[in-house]
């Protein structure tokens, strides 16, 4: 996996994590963490959650809080007013959490890597992270389109 898309999965780790602190308060009140995460998660999940103690959402993984990003859509959709089609987001990120968390031995061609990249932007902009994650998650974009547009590979470093 290229550094670019690397950098990209911990920045929209970290920000989904800030997200869902956030929001779920607002749905729930102060019993969020027990009606939002604990009875969101898998049973393996859960006991993780126990067994390690955690008490944040930073602590947890990051398909572990897309998850509970997921299974908390329709009262977040409605308490922020999202429009419906922006679940789509969410699902091409699970879907990348997922390859990236099972690459293929060849590794991640570079035309899916500016996907993934412009995925990100997309959703970064969507959970309003901070303009400087945004910003960066389309320079990522960006350089991996000019590393297509040069003829190079994912992982090549462009020259001065």
């Amino acid at each position: 996996m290229s550094n670019e898309i690397q950098e990209l999965q911990r920045i929209s780790h970290e920000w989904t994590a800030k997200f869902l602190e956030i929001n779920l308060p607002k749905v729930r009140g102060e019993n969020w963490w027990e009606k939002c995460v604990i009875h969101k998660l898998t049973e393996i999940q859960e006991k993780f959650l126990i067994d390690y103690k955690w008490s944040k959402l930073e602590e947890l993984d990051w398909a572990t809080n897309l998850r509970i990003f997921d299974k908390n859509w329709y009262v977040l959709k409605d308490l922020l007013k999202i429009p419906s089609e922006k679940r789509n987001l969410l699902y091409q990120l699970l879907e990348i959490r997922n390859k990236l968390a099972h690459p293929d031995v060849h590794g991640i061609p570079l035309n899916d890597q500016i996907s993934y990249a412009d995925t990100f932007s997309r959703y970064l902009d969507f959970i309003e992270a901070d303009a400087s994650a945004v910003k960066s998650a389309k320079e990522m974009h960006k350089l991996l389109m000019t590393r297509h547009i040069n003829g190079m590979d994912a992982d090549e470093e462009q020259g001065n």
